[in-house]
């Protein structure tokens, strides 16, 4: 039986310390990755090669920081924008 599988979203922290400075200054970033996401089925290698294998492949993968992505007034929703706006972020 085929398997059904929606996209797989992950919750991550990125977290870098300058330690070069003097106050070692810790900058943290949250947001989250969406993996979108195929189901496969192949055959085993068994000695009565009967059976299938479910298998998922990632196809593409998105990652959103919480501080730029989050679509204001939208209850949470994630939109894209330009990597300019991601580089300024850390200004």
């Amino acid at each position: 039986a085929a398997i059904d599988i929606d996209d797989i979203i992950t919750r991550w922290t990125l977290r870098m310390t300058i330690s070069i400075l003097p106050w070692k200054p810790t900058a943290r970033f949250t947001g989250i990755s969406v993996y979108k996401v195929k189901a496969t089925t192949s055959a085993t290698n068994n000695d009565n090669n009967d059976n299938n294998v479910n298998d998922v492949t990632i196809v593409n993968q998105k990652d959103y920081w919480d501080s730029i992505n989050i679509v204001p007034y939208s209850g949470g929703e994630y939109g894209e924008v330009e990597k300019g706006v991601a580089i300024n972020d850390f200004g």
